[in-house]
């Protein structure tokens, strides 16, 4: 009975300050320009008003988002592919609809835009983590590898304006 709309998170047709929470589940992942959509997801929250945000990250080892990597943590690993394929430029191909983003942009572009209340991190794959294969991977620190993604909770600071843009309805 609830009726749903789907919208461009960069460009919301809501009236600034609207909702008391915004709730997102592995959709961050999917957007090309997280910190537009951050901006305009803190414009339609009232001040206080609160985010739980779940992204699952690019660098883990499932963050390809292969359709056989779905299980929650990943335990099994198939024999055929790689760790961290993704990363080490291996077959098969990088889907292009993820941003690739590491955890250290999320937490800049949120904490730019929200007072940081809970950084949640969950892990996977340390067991596939060879001291090879770290090494391999340098440019990755170990945490990053082993995290799968994170849950974001955060909060619209109260009194904090937000820039008003032109095509908003008003509110």
């Amino acid at each position: 009975g609830l009726p749903v709309r789907e919208v461009d998170i960069t460009r919301m047709p809501f009236p600034d300050g609207t909702y008391d929470a915004a709730i997102s589940n592995a959709t961050f992942e999917h957007i090309m320009n997280v910190p537009a959509a951050l901006d305009d997801l803190r414009r339609v929250l009232r001040p206080g008003g609160f985010v739980r945000i779940g992204i699952h990250l690019f660098t883990s080892l499932s963050g390809v988002h292969n359709a056989r990597l779905q299980q929650n943590p990943l335990v099994d690993w198939p024999a055929d592919l790689q760790p961290w394929y993704h990363l080490r430029n291996l077959p098969p191909a990088v889907p292009d609809h993820l941003n690739r983003m590491r955890e250290r942009d999320y937490r800049q572009a949120f904490e730019a835009r929200f007072e940081i209340l809970r950084w949640e991190r969950k892990l996977e794959g340390e067991h596939l983590l060879t001291p090879a294969l770290q090494a391999e991977l340098g440019g990755y620190d170990r945490q990053e590898l082993v995290t799968r993604g994170l849950v974001v909770f955060g909060r619209r600071r109260r009194g904090a304006t937000c820039p008003r843009r032109t095509g908003y309805p008003s509110g």
